[in-house]
């Protein structure tokens, strides 16, 4: 004999209003979900109702079967919120996108260095620490002795580390400083590329110049460790054209809107749009291909500006660099990287040009090969 299942909400959660619209967190599971405000009322409604059948009957949805209001509400958020362990797809999270991930601080590790660190984006200590910037880059360029101590690449490579590491203390730092909750830092793999992520889930429910700091917050980090950097290289005295070579690059990568980068989340948040990669080709394909009017001006607009700088800087290396160059760079880095390592900084600043060309289209192969798998998640690098 055939019955009716009783659903009820065995999971705690919450519902809040921004600028992306309503937005669903689910602290248990560590997820949250972007609905409307259809699906957001219906919830509360089925909360305070005993089961899934009262809330229909009381939304004058009696006659809808209940494989219809999974439908409406997402399958996998109605098993979360029925606490329905075995079939919720947690891997549906922002972090997808990364795979083979491993926590290396939890949730109280971390926060241990954010109670100290959240301070540090007081308003008062930004414009110290830009003003001292200004000054340390001006000193070590025109005042400083030239005489240089240290110049390892072993060196560079652990600053490195270290400047990692802390770019994501700064978005966990950040998203304390408005939630009071702590986060983890994991890695894992991106475009077969080894990368550290921080899951601020809890952002969603932040404004957007809140989510904006936050996403910031990684790159204010680095800022400062650059300037602690610059401060200690009046005593050890290594090579700032390396460090700063270094460091432009890393922010170049960073703020590039086309990967799951801060620069990602920074558009997609001033935006407010999710899926942004998706979107932009979509809003180009509209306009320009089905010649309907654009839905978003500034994104059309956003969307082309890439588009032109892509195609120019491409142009631009082509160009200013002879085919025997182009074709010869593989050989040649894979000679300093054998031979002379300490050389590399040098090699990549003399084809610099050479250099981005290789690795935008080394990126490009590989988001092609991974673009159908990448879907709306919830965790952000």
């Amino acid at each position: 004999m055939s019955h009716q299942k009783i659903y009820k909400i065995a999971t705690d959660y919450e519902i809040t209003v921004n600028d992306f619209g309503h937005i669903l967190t689910i602290p248990k599971y560590n997820k949250s979900f972007i609905i409307n405000e259809f699906i957001a009322e219906f919830i509360q409604i089925w909360k305070q109702s005993e089961n899934l059948e009262e809330a229909k009957n009381k939304l004058n949805l009696g006659d809808s079967s209940n494989d219809e209001i999974i439908s409406i509400i997402s399958q996998n958020l109605f098993n979360a919120l029925i606490d329905d362990t075995s079939n919720i797809d947690l891997k549906k999270n922002r972090d997808q996108y990364i795979k083979f991930k491993c926590n290396l601080l939890s949730e109280k590790s971390t926060a241990l260095f954010c109670i100290i660190l959240y301070p540090l984006f007081h308003r008062t200590v930004f414009i110290s620490t830009s003003i001292l910037l200004i000054f340390l880059l001006f000193y070590n360029y025109l005042i400083i002795d030239k005489s240089i101590i240290y110049d390892s690449f072993s060196f560079y490579l652990i600053t490195f580390f270290i400047s990692t590491i802390f770019h994501e203390l700064g978005h966990a730092s950040s998203l304390y400083k408005y939630t009071k909750k702590s986060c983890t830092i994991g890695c894992g793999i991106y475009l077969l590329n080894l990368v550290l992520y921080t899951d601020v889930t809890n952002v969603w429910k932040l404004k957007k110049a809140q989510r904006l700091i936050v996403n910031f917050g990684g790159l204010y980090f680095e800022m400062i460790m650059l300037t602690l950097l610059l401060a200690a290289n009046l005593f050890f005295r290594f090579n700032p054209t390396h460090l700063l070579f270094i460091y432009l690059l890393r922010f170049i990568y960073t703020l590039d809107p086309l990967y799951r980068s801060d620069g990602y989340w920074i558009v997609s948040d001033f935006f407010a749009i999710h899926n942004l990669t998706e979107r932009l080709n979509e809003e180009l394909k509209n306009v320009f291909i089905k010649f309907n009017k654009p839905s978003n001006y500034w994104l059309l607009t956003y969307a082309v500006i890439s588009k032109i700088y892509i195609a120019y800087f491409l142009a631009y290396i082509i160009i200013e660099s002879s085919i025997r160059d182009l074709l010869l760079y593989p050989k040649n880095l894979y000679l300093i990287i054998s031979n002379s390592p300490h050389d590399i900084f040098t090699f990549l600043q003399e084809n610099i040009l050479i250099s981005f060309l290789y690795a935008l289209v080394f990126g490009f192969l590989l988001k092609i090969l991974t673009l159908k798998k990448i879907k709306l998640n919830y965790t952000r690098s």
